[in-house]
């Protein structure tokens, strides 16, 4: 499915969640700090949505099962949230730092142009003609449409809009993409 960007206006192809996989484990936020005295927590989030790391059910440190409620959200990547069980600051200080999970298989089906981030990063760029050109090293927003970064074979990164005409193929079972870099206005004219 093609998103439209809402500034750059070019058709995007969807990045659906900001995460990092550890295994078949998906990391979807942060426990940044106790929020008050009743046990409620700061927790930075990386799902689209921030009021979503709770919706796919308990998250894991690793250790300890959590049943989490968002309480309110706090900008873009961040959520005031309860952990069941935990009913005092103190309590909840022991939580700061902890890295929250959840299977992979929690998670919801994407749609065939759809892409979740840890997919893309580490990917091998090539040219239209097979030439190696780098590899994505970041994905980035500003607001209008998805930029992804890529550090190119030569050192330098470049930053290319995410979109049908640049990405032609995105190939996440052999994990690579081909690139048509856009050109660049001014360049070799004078």
């Amino acid at each position: 499915m093609l998103a439209a960007c809402l500034g750059c206006k070019i058709p995007a192809l969807c990045i659906h969640l900001k995460i990092m996989v550890r295994g078949d484990m998906v990391l979807l936020g942060v426990v940044r700090a106790p929020h008050g005295v009743m046990g409620l927590v700061k927790v930075r989030t990386f799902t689209e949505d921030p009021s979503h790391i709770s919706a796919y059910g308990p998250l894991t440190d690793g250790h300890n099962c959590f049943n989490v409620t968002v309480v309110s959200v706090l900008g873009a990547d961040s959520v005031i949230a309860k952990f069941d069980g935990l009913s005092s600051r103190t309590e909840s200080e022991k939580l700061r730092g902890k890295r929250l999970y959840v299977s992979r298989s929690s998670l919801p089906r994407l749609q065939e142009d759809e892409f979740y981030e840890n997919e893309l990063i580490g990917m091998d760029a090539k040219l239209e003609d097979g030439t190696a050109y780098g590899v994505i090293s970041a994905i980035l927003n500003f607001g209008s449409c998805d930029i992804i970064e890529l550090s190119t074979s030569t050192g330098k990164v470049v930053m290319v809009p995410f979109s049908r005409s640049t990405f032609p193929v995105v190939d996440v079972e052999r994990r690579v993409v081909i690139v048509v870099p856009p050109e660049v206005i001014g360049v070799g004219s004078r």
